[in-house]
């Protein structure tokens, strides 16, 4: 037997084809007769897919007019037949179109036929191997872009489908390529696409419009010192990140809606926030900066105790703040408070008990609450019991070294007959004493004098004549009602009666004056 060489040359492969070296297969024939016919055997792939080809080259050693092939797949033949050139050329080729009538699996050479005699091959190493359409190749997608593409076989079409509903057949080109123009799909979008060639369908290929596009945070509105929550718009379901000083302040979740409103801690004037939005696809928004605004009114200003003749007025309210003074309700001067709070007036002398105001302005416009102060008598200070009536007011005040210690409603005299003013003296104390005038015995329910009496000072009889007691007429007390003394309740009465001695001061005026001016007038200051 002579042994023959067929070399099975590979050559370039179709796309989606690895490329494969040149490969000889080294083949026996056990029929010396087809050594005598043949030279080589070429074919340019030895894989293919349906719509492909594979070409075919053979040299012979000799002219023949009809060269035919024959591959087998089991009970499947394929013949190729061969044309030759010119009469002259011993090369002859052909194509083998992988047709849907081709079924998967390795196809063997099996024969050959020269001019209608056939030689068989017994050796099978010359094959092919016919696989399944591949799938198509989707290029990188995303939410900006404006065109689906990939690749397929070439001169084929795909089929492309845009959330499972198919939108275009699109043609590839002589490398494969396909490409369909479009509006920029939404994010998560569902791409398929079905490759088609010969009538046969590829697997699909499945890929997802990326995210690529951060969200945004939008109508955020202002928010102050007071505030307890943050509230904006973005990306529904995205997380919200609110930070301060570059720290994590409180994290949060954008609703379905695009709307978020996060509940923080209430935060300093004057701080600045940073709202970022991240999407599920971890885009992240520009920092967004919030100021946090002032809207806390500084607290009222304190104001040092200030005398007559003073001709300083000072205090502390909130640093840098701005400060107006008030005298006798009229506006007289501004001022800044230093860094540390503290404010400074001058003015000229004071007079005793001018009223003083004072209001703090903080660079935010917030309006403190306003301070009220009058100047201090300079006068000394009551240094035992007094009290003090005014009949103006009705009102009763017991003082112990000059400071308040309660104050009463009382009943005083009538027009005709007006309690005295002036300064008197407790004289006497007497526990139910009668009514003489009308021989009502001290104590009994009808006594108008009721269970207490502290004569005073006064009248043609001190002691007697005016006094201040209980009564027998609950509801007169506040008017201006007796013959000239000082009703009480006879409750308060008994109190008053017990912490009092004889000889205190009583100062009895009809005045819209303070009773820090009573005193005053008298020469004697009260706080």
């Amino acid at each position: 037997m002579i042994n023959k060489i067929i070399s099975v040359i590979l050559g370039v492969s179709l796309f989606f084809l690895p490329t494969a070296n040149a490969t000889s297969f080294s083949q026996g024939f056990s029929d010396d007769e087809l050594s005598n016919y043949i030279d080589n055997l070429n074919l340019n792939t030895t894989e293919a897919t349906f719509g492909q080809s594979i070409e075919i080259g053979l040299t012979t050693k000799k002219h023949f007019d009809n060269v035919a092939l024959t591959f087998k797949n089991g009970s499947n033949l394929t013949e190729v037949l061969l044309k030759n050139l010119s009469s002259s050329d011993l090369y002859y080729s052909g194509k083998i179109g992988i047709t849907s009538s081709f079924t998967k699996g390795t196809y063997s050479l099996s024969s050959l036929t020269l001019d209608g005699q056939t030689l068989s091959v017994s050796d099978q190493k010359v094959k092919f191997l016919i696989k399944d359409l591949p799938t198509p190749k989707i290029n990188s997608i995303t939410n900006k872009s404006t065109a689906i593409s990939g690749t397929f076989l070439s001169k084929s079409s795909v089929q492309i489908y845009v959330n499972n509903k198919q939108v275009s057949t699109v043609q590839t080109d002589t490398n494969g390529n396909y490409q369909l123009k479009t509006k920029p799909l939404k994010e998560f979008t569902k791409i398929n696409v079905v490759g088609v060639s010969i009538g046969l369908k590829s697997k699909t290929a499945t890929s997802t419009v990326a995210d690529v596009i951060a969200p945004s945070v939008t109508s955020i509105p202002s928010i102050s010192d007071h505030s307890q929550y943050i509230s904006g718009k973005s990306e529904p379901n995205a997380d919200i990140i609110i930070y301060l000083n570059k720290k994590v302040l409180v994290k949060g979740k954008v609703n379905t809606a695009g709307k978020f409103n996060i509940k923080m801690a209430k935060q300093k004037a004057n701080s600045v926030l940073q709202v970022v939005a991240i999407d599920k696809s971890k885009n992240q928004s520009k920092p967004v900066s919030i100021r946090v605004l002032d809207r806390t009114a500084p607290s009222a200003p304190t104001i040092q105790t200030v005398k007559e003749n003073a001709t300083v007025i000072s205090g502390k309210t909130e640093a840098i703040a701005s400060v107006k003074l008030y005298l006798n309700n009229k506006y007289v001067a501004k001022t800044n408070a230093s860094k540390s709070g503290s404010y400074t007036f001058k003015v000229s002398k004071l007079k005793a008990f001018t009223p003083i105001k004072i209001q703090a302005v903080d660079a935010a416009g917030n309006q403190s609450r306003t301070s009220y102060t009058e100047a201090k008598s300079s006068k000394p200070l009551s240094s035992g019991q007094l009290v003090i009536v005014n009949t103006k007011t009705n009102k009763l005040s017991y003082y112990n070294k000059g400071k308040l210690v309660k104050t009463f409603s009382v009943a005083t005299g009538k027009a005709s007959s007006p309690t005295p003013t002036g300064k008197f003296k407790i004289l006497n104390k007497i526990k139910n004493r009668p009514w003489y005038k009308e021989n009502i015995p001290g104590g009994a329910p009808n006594n108008p004098l009721g269970k207490r009496w502290m004569g005073l000072s006064m009248g043609s009889s001190p002691g007697n004549s005016y006094g201040i007691h209980g009564n027998a007429n609950e509801s007169s007390i506040g008017k201006s009602v007796s013959h000239g003394c000082i009703r009480m309740h006879n409750n308060e009465v008994e109190w008053l009666f017990d912490q009092l001695s004889v000889g205190t001061t009583v100062i009895i005026a009809n005045t819209s004056s303070s009773n820090g001016q009573i005193a005053h007038s008298y020469g004697m200051a009260i706080f």
